[in-house]
């Protein structure tokens, strides 16, 4: 399948997850398929934090991400919310489409996605425009604090595709740009998304 074929199917199909995700909302059905429906759901997201500590624990404590609490990504949505939240919107996408991906790759990559380690709602001259710029300077943190793969480089180099103008070049840097988008619309318009578990690793990390 050609890239921009994937990218397109999963940006439309991607749409169908928006129950999926708000987890808070409670699902559709009543009575005991509600029930079975719910539990469904709630070992799902359970599985997907554990693939996200299994992978990514040294991350998450790592000093600079522990500062990404402090800086604002989208409304009242922390940097590091906001990477958690997208890192399991990747897995989720991954599992939904049965999508063949390196999982330890697609939690680091998506953890550092905005690995920039600023706070982008203050004036940084040196930066310049923070959505063409970010990327890079995201990725040449992460290179410096952590070892990164190729794939892991590229999903972070990349995600901000098409305002940086080349394509991802791997699956997992195609679902990483779907899931950023998806996170970063619910975040911009105060549409709750995996509240829950995104406080309870907030609070517990």
């Amino acid at each position: 399948m050609k890239d921009t074929e994937e990218i397109v199917i999963l940006e439309t199909a991607a749409r169908d997850m928006n129950r999926q995700m708000r987890t808070d909302t409670g699902t559709e059905g009543s009575g005991k398929n509600r029930s079975v429906k719910k539990a469904q759901g709630e070992r799902t997201v359970q599985d997907l934090k554990n693939l996200l500590l299994l992978h990514g624990q040294d991350i998450l404590f790592a000093p600079g991400m522990q500062r990404e609490k402090d800086f604002m990504q989208h409304g009242k949505v922390s940097v590091f919310e906001h990477s958690v939240g997208v890192t399991l919107v990747s897995l989720m996408l991954a599992e939904k489409f049965n999508m063949k991906v390196d999982t330890r790759a697609l939690v680091r990559g998506s953890l550092l996605h905005d690995y920039f380690l600023y706070d982008w709602h203050d004036y940084h001259p040196e930066v310049g425009l923070h959505g063409f710029t970010h990327a890079k300077i995201a990725m040449e943190n992460a290179c410096r604090d952590f070892d990164l793969n190729e794939i892991e480089k590229d999903m972070i180099a990349r995600h901000m595709f098409p305002l940086n103008l080349k394509p991802p070049k791997y699956r997992e840097s195609r679902i990483l740009c779907i899931a950023d988008k998806m996170a970063a619309a619910c975040e911009t318009f105060r549409i709750p998304y995996l509240a829950e578990v995104i406080k309870e690793l907030r609070e517990a990390l």
